[in-house]
């Protein structure tokens, strides 16, 4: 039997303050008061309708068996015991509904039921805060940590250029989506991103939906040990001696890249199992390929093909809120360019990632590549931060695992000795900061 104690001790406190504010500020529902819904909503309406709440006298004329107690906890203890209370009724009563389902043999059913209700747990949050921004700067201390030691915040793609460019990939708040045609290089971006990352000792996870575990691992030591993937695939001799020494090196390597394939499950993956992927190895980043061979599993689930990516985007966006991890996944592009106002080819734009548009608005940053010969052309369609450049070049021979950055006259990405030489040159001691009167005609803007 779930105790009820906190919805009792809450609606006391209203009654006996007239202070109506421990629900509003909290979002608090008839839900929440499920053993005391008939109170509630009379407490409710009567606010609503006439801007204060029932005295005593008016309450108990209408509830003679409520008793009245005086209440001493502060309002944070008495919602958090609320929710507790509202959480375990929750479950039982969900739990009760999946026996039955389970006990008549509708198994999917049941497995429906627990995910919605895993779902509506994990994003019900009692409250609303806020924080005002004028008041709280605990955001410059941030800043200061980020001149410290980047890396705490930020992840390498392993392209030194494109971390110049996007600030690297955030290591909290990251949904980056790598969007090619078939062919172009978007997996073999997305397998040197991982394995930059794992060099960075990461914990990381690899969903691979198409190739196999030996074929993925063969593009793994192709960026990794730069060992020739042509010739680790058909077999070649030559390359033997080579490969035995890189392969015997690796568990000094301390790294971690660890890969789950659609032949292991079975099946293409849902996000639940990529979730349970995420919590099983406590994984701290995650790389898919690709959207288009994951299984929809949502409420709103459809057999039309635009929708169900749709949803698949939202639910993974919805995962990296909440793991806090960085996810990186590819998409594929529409075979079909764009053209300007002159009918000259255009730049790639996200709307030309396939399947759906919720890929790149629930997307944080759009990597969009381009390939002709050897070079490979990324696109930088979207940043959240901004980015310094929208393309960047380079040579790359994706046999042996290279990126070569190609230099464009007016980009202004530094090489890294330039960078190196500009934060060594900054000194705060001689940095000054003008102060201003807020609404002055000195204010710079």
């Amino acid at each position: 039997m779930v105790n009820v104690v906190a919805q009792f001790q809450i609606l006391n406190k209203v009654l006996e303050t007239g202070d109506y504010s421990i629900i509003i500020n909290n979002n608090l529902t008839k839900d929440y008061f499920f053993d005391y819904t008939a109170e509630f909503e009379y407490i409710k309406n009567h606010y609503e309708k006439y801007n204060r709440v029932p005295d005593k006298l008016t309450f108990k004329n209408i509830f003679t068996d409520f008793q009245f107690t005086e209440v001493t906890e502060p309002d944070s203890f008495l919602v958090s015991e609320l929710t507790k209370q509202y959480k375990a009724e929750f479950l039982r009563v969900q739990f009760n509904e999946m026996k039955s389902l389970l006990e008549s043999g509708q198994s999917e059913k049941a497995e429906k039921l627990f995910k919605n209700a895993y779902d509506s747990l994990s994003s019900n949050n009692v409250g609303i805060t806020c924080v005002d921004l004028f008041q709280d700067t605990s955001r410059y201390d941030h800043y200061l940590d980020k001149t410290k030691d980047k890396s705490k915040y930020y992840i390498s793609t392993g392209l030194p250029e494109l971390d110049q460019a996007i600030g690297g990939i955030d290591r909290q708040n990251e949904n980056l989506v790598i969007a090619a045609r078939t062919g172009i290089g978007k997996t073999q971006l997305l397998v040197k991103m991982a394995v930059e990352a794992s060099r960075q000792g990461l914990n990381v996870g690899f969903y691979e939906g198409e190739m196999s575990q030996d074929k993925i691992g063969a593009r793994v030591d192709t960026m990794f040990g730069n060992i020739q993937n042509t010739s680790i695939n058909r077999g070649d001799l030559f390359i033997q001696k080579e490969y035995e020494q890189y392969i015997k090196s690796l568990p000094g390597m301390n790294c971690t890249l660890k890969v789950l394939t659609s032949d292991m499950l079975g099946r293409y993956p849902t996000v639940s199992d990529l979730r349970a992927f995420i919590k099983k190895y406590n994984l701290d980043i995650l790389f898919i390929d690709q959207y288009s061979l994951m299984e929809d599993e949502s409420k709103y689930k459809t057999k039309n093909r635009y929708e169900a990516i749709a949803n698949i985007a939202k639910d993974i966006k919805n995962l990296q809120v909440l793991t806090q991890i960085p996810i990186i996944s590819v998409s594929q592009m529409n075979r079909t360019g764009s053209t300007d106002e002159n009918g000259k080819k255009a730049d790639p734009n996200t709307t030309q990632i396939a399947g759906s548009d919720m890929i790149s608005q629930y997307g944080t940053t759009i990597l969009m590549l381009e390939k002709q010969d050897k070079v490979l052309t990324i696109h930088i369609s979207k940043a959240r931060d901004g980015a310094l450049v929208d393309k960047l070049k380079y040579q790359i021979d994706f046999n042996v695992g290279t990126f070569n950055y190609i230099p464009v006259e007016g980009d202004t990405i530094a090489t890294e000795e330039d960078y190196q030489s500009i934060e060594d040159s900054y000194s705060p001691e001689k940095a000054s900061i003008e102060k201003f009167e807020i609404g002055s005609e000195d204010m710079p803007w």
